[in-house]
């Protein structure tokens, strides 16, 4: 087989279940623990049994691919019993039936160490469920997935009666196990607070795509009436997921007379149901409120632009820092709305827009807030791109939450077998603001940092913005009032503008001052003894003698080699301590246009062959510009002087008062330019 060692495999031509086999199949995190991740799409091409058969004298190898089964479970138990550090188990999309569960319950309430359980899509029937709820106390696990089996109603019943015996468990997944209207109030029940028994400990509950069976349609709004009934009396809720429950606009409107009294819950999942403007008005309505809720799931629904308007109008007045509305009917002017109203001060950190009637404007928006920093574009469907002068949105991938939640694979076929390390994404970052399950979580610093004290981006009077997107807060403002500045940056950019105080056309940026280095003359660069600097190469360092004072660190003058520029180093106390040289010619070279900051770093970098170079461009310059002169002096005489002359007399004292006043060159081409513009204006000849 593919990708497995030979020593996986044993005389029989069957893969062994061994610990070396299970390892491979392994994620070790950053905690010390690992997790077990044996997907059906991983194992199918890997196990097997390989037979021959016999036909016409010739050998034909025959592979049965099979998935996990139920009889491979003592050897998973065999392997977890000698590796008490794998605390999860991801046994989705395999072939495993109410015996094998039973068993894999038995070991976890025995041993107690494996905290995650995901059994998704599997063939779990009402014996492994009645186990599993007959010692549901006991049992230690925190995450329990049994979404995709259908176990039926009687079954999901008893689950939820689990839910007041187990204060472990805080996610469980019952989505798609074939519930009714009946089983659905029993999770409702027992999740309310007013009543004598419920559950305090679940966080995370999914009851996702109810199956009514043949000819049974759901009562949505008796539905949405206990869900309400529910929320109001529940503290304990942070993500619920109700999605293909067919609510209307009506149900939502019946649902949130309850749901406003809610204070936990955080995250909403109403995807792939019948809700349009008039629900979006109704929640809207309760977004003004300010309620906890910080993430909205509408995708697959049939808002239109009026819906997405009315949310516009809430969002600034939420929390919201999650919102979906892919796959819905919203054209330009609805997506406009949403995207106007997340200014600077909004928290939104997620957004999903694709699958809508979106064009150019919208287009064209929204490559303006990527380019701005309001988005992020990892956290964004959708990306612009020019073709013919016109703006379009094509499809980014950064929505993983549904590749996660099903357990799909990252890639369509195998990868090699190896041994992955995940690495803590938030270490050193401040807790994440977004922390839903299946979605990266998202720190606060990465956006918006809060700024220190002193800090240039907290003074209102300094132009200095290094750094706009990563404080979007930031005032904008361009002139510099010194006498209300707090951070000392309006005083830096004063004395930077006093640098060209030197009696040369060129200016020399002296290094700052280093008094922790004095003693070896390190900080500096001494050029009349070639001194030892970080920016000479290693075998020139060491010709600096110890002893320098040459240089600005010590008393005497700095002289330059390379022209006749010298200044004191008491003159380079003027500028404020602690502000390293190289940052405040930086900062002068971001407040100018390009053409000035290639002129700045020439002049830096002046040499003799860099001043010739300009000398002749000088001498250049003035040549043309004498010429100009004369051209200039010959039209004044041709518009002005000129046509007011009668005599050849007047043109002959007027040449000589010219010649005399005007410092007119005695040539032939000047003489001649005269000649013809008088001859222009009053006909006289003026040749002899």
């Amino acid at each position: 087989m593919t990708d497995v060692p030979k020593n996986l495999k044993n005389p029989v031509t069957e893969i062994s279940m061994n610990s070396l086999f299970f390892s491979f199949f392994c994620e070790k995190w950053y905690n010390g623990t690992r997790r077990l991740i044996l997907r059906a799409a991983d194992l199918f091409p890997r196990i097997g049994i390989q037979t021959f058969h016999a036909k016409k004298s010739t050998l034909i190898r025959i592979n049965f691919r099979r998935c996990f089964q139920d009889w491979d479970v003592p050897h998973l138990m065999i392997f977890l019993r000698a590796n008490r550090d794998v605390v999860s188990i991801n046994l989705a999309y395999n072939n495993i039936h109410s015996a094998g569960f039973i068993n894999l319950v038995d070991y976890i309430i025995a041993y107690k160490h494996v905290l995650e359980l995901n059994v998704q899509n599997n063939d779990i029937s009402g014996p492994g469920i009645e186990h599993l709820c007959k010692d549901g106390e006991k049992l230690p696990l925190k995450t329990l997935r049994l979404n995709g089996n259908k176990f039926g109603a009687e079954c999901a019943k008893k689950v939820a009666l689990f839910l007041l015996k187990n204060s472990h468990l805080r996610y469980l997944d019952v989505a798609e196990v074939d519930q009714t209207a009946s089983s659905l109030v029993y999770f409702t029940t027992v999740m309310r607070w007013d009543q004598d028994e419920y559950n305090q400990t679940l966080r995370i509950l999914d009851l996702s795509r109810p199956n009514t069976g043949h000819m049974y349609v759901l009562d949505t709004a008796h539905l949405a009436n206990v869900i309400g009934c529910m929320l109001r009396f529940n503290r304990c809720l942070v993500e619920l997921h109700l999605q293909k429950y067919s609510f209307s606009c009506h149900d939502i409107e019946v649902m949130l007379e309850d749901m406003k009294y809610n204070k936990t819950l955080q995250l909403l999942d109403l995807s792939s149901n019948n809700i349009g403007d008039h629900g979006m008005d109704h929640i809207a309505n309760w977004l003004k409120t300010g309620p906890a809720l910080t993430g909205l799931l509408l995708a697959h629904n049939i808002i239109t632009d009026h819906g997405a308007r009315a949310l516009s109008f809430a969002m600034p007045f939420s929390k919201m820092k999650m919102l979906d509305l892919s796959h819905n009917k919203l054209e330009d002017i609805g997506v406009m709305d949403i995207l106007n109203s997340i200014k600077k001060s909004t928290l939104l950190r997620y957004l999903r827009i694709f699958g809508n009637s979106m064009g150019h404007c919208t287009a064209k928006i929204v490559d303006r807030m990527l380019v701005s920093g309001v988005l992020v574009q990892e956290n964004i469907d959708v990306k612009p791109y020019a073709k013919d002068h016109k703006w379009n949105l094509a499809y980014y991938p950064s929505d993983h939450y549904k590749q996660r939640y099903y357990n799909v694979p990252r890639y369509a076929f195998p990868q090699p077998l190896k041994i992955p390390y995940v690495e803590n994404k938030m270490a050193g970052k401040a807790a994440p603001k977004v922390n839903f399950k299946y979605v990266d979580p998202v720190p606060l610093e990465e956006r918006r940092p809060k700024v220190q004290k002193n800090h240039p981006f907290s003074c209102i009077c300094c132009e200095c913005r290094a750094d706009d997107v990563l404080n979007s807060l930031a005032p904008s403002t361009t002139n510099i009032i010194p006498e209300v500045c707090t951070c000392s940056t309006c005083e830096q950019t004063l004395e930077a503008n006093k640098l060209g105080t030197f009696q040369s056309d060129v200016t020399l940026v002296p290094r700052p001052l280093c008094s922790c280095n004095q003693d070896d003359c390190a900080c500096c660069y001494c050029l009349p003894c070639k001194g030892k600097n970080e920016d000479l190469p290693l075998w020139e360092r060491d010709r600096h003698p110890i002893n320098c004072n040459c240089c600005k660190c010590g008393t005497q003058e700095v002289e330059y080699a390379s022209s006749s520029i010298s200044t004191k180093s008491n003159e380079l106390h003027d500028y404020p301590d602690g502000v390293d040289q190289l940052q405040k010619i930086a900062l002068i070279l971001e407040r100018v246009d390009s053409e000035m900051r290639e002129h700045i770093v020439r002049w830096i970098n002046m040499n003799e062959e860099t001043l010739d170079s300009d000398l002749a461009m000088l001498y250049a310059d003035k040549s043309e510009m004498n010429e100009e002169k004369q051209k200039d002096r010959a039209c004044y005489y041709q518009r002005r002087v000129v046509p007011k002359l009668t005599s050849s007399e007047d043109c002959k004292e007027l040449h000589r008062q010219g010649q005399e006043s005007y410092d007119l060159p005695e040539c032939e081409s000047s003489s001649s330019v005269f000649i013809a513009c008088h001859e222009l204006s009053c006909g006289n000849d003026l040749t002899n």
